[in-house]
C-alpha cells in the first residue's frame, strides 16, 4: 500500500511508562538501507520501503508472511536492527527502546494528514511531568538511523516542560 507520511517527532525525557493504560505491542525491526522489515508481538510483519525526505515522506508498506518476516532476522543475518515497545496514546505512537545501545529512548511520532494540521500540538496527559525535545527532521533520531547507532544520539536542543 503506497502512502503519505507527515509526522513530528519528539524524545520525551523523564517519561513514566507506569501511567500508561494497557499493554504496548513489541516491534522488532531490521533495516536493508531505506527498505525496513519488521515483526511484532501481534504475530504480523511487514516490508516497507520510505523515500529520503525529511518531513512529508512516501512510503510503501505490504504486509509479508510471519514466517518471512522473522527469516530476515535470522537466516540473513540482518546486521542492523532495533527493538521497541510501541504504545498507541491519543493519536501518538510512543516508542521505549529497550537494549544495550538505545534502552531507556523514548520517540513519541504524531502523525497527520498536512503539515497544517501540526500547528496546534496536544500532547497526551501521559506526558505530564517529562520534558521533550522536537527531534522531526534530525537524522539521527529516524529509526533506520538508531538502528545503526552505538548510544543514544545527542539532542541539538534544550528540553522543554511538558
Amino acid at each position: 500500500m503506497f502512502m503519505w507520511e507527515d509526522e513530528e517527532r519528539f524524545v520525551v525525557i523523564g517519561f513514566d511508562e507506569s501511567r500508561v493504560e494497557g499493554d504496548g505491542i513489541w516491534i522488532r525491526q531490521a533495516y536493508y538501507g531505506y527498505v525496513r522489515i519488521r515483526v511484532t508481538s501481534h504475530g504480523k510483519a511487514y516490508l516497507t520501503v520510505k523515500s529520503r525526505s525529511e518531513k512529508k515522506r512516501e512510503k510503501f508498506q505490504f504486509e509479508i508472511p510471519f514466517f518471512y518476516g522473522l527469516s530476515a532476522f535470522f537466516v540473513s543475518r540482518a546486521k542492523y536492527m532495533l527493538e521497541k515497545i510501541r504504545y498507541k496514546i491519543d493519536g501518538w505512537d510512543v516508542d521505549i527502546f529497550q537494549g544495550d545501545k538505545l534502552g531507556g529512548l523514548v520517540v513519541a511520532e504524531l502523525e497527520r494528514q498536512s503539515a497544517s494540521c501540526f500547528d496546534d500540538i496536544t500532547f497526551p496527559r501521559e506526558f505530564k511531568g517529562s520534558n521533550r525535545v522536537r527531534v522531526t527532521g534530525n537524522a539521527w533520531f529516524r529509526n533506520h538511523r538508531l538502528a545503526r547507532a552505538k548510544r543514544i544520539p545527542q539532542l541539538d536542543s534544550p528540553p522543554v516542560a511538558v
